[in-house]
């Protein structure tokens, strides 16, 4: 598996946060809206990049497929948040 690259960081802050900022999991992914939430239903962050899958300068995709794109990247996103999470940070 590939390292989660800045995802100590994420940790170390959201440790510094106070109970009522903390993220809430599990959190979901809402493939509507492209969105994860957490499971206090507090949006935790927004997936982007649909211009760079369908756009003419980027790769142009049809929207059937920039789609399933999207959503793998945001379910993907979604497993590594609620499997990585709680883990302690590695100094």
């Amino acid at each position: 598996m590939y390292p989660l690259v800045g995802f100590n960081k994420l940790k170390q802050y959201n440790m510094k946060l106070s109970e009522k900022h903390k993220i809430k999991l599990p959190v979901r992914y809402d493939e509507h809206g492209q969105m994860i939430w957490g499971a206090d239903d507090s949006r935790i962050l927004d997936l982007r990049g649909w211009g760079g899958l369908t756009g003419v300068g980027g790769h142009n995709l049809p929207e059937d497929e920039a789609a399933k794109i999207q959503d793998q990247r945001g379910q993907r996103l979604m497993e590594i948040i609620n499997e990585h999470y709680n883990v302690p940070i590695k100094n």
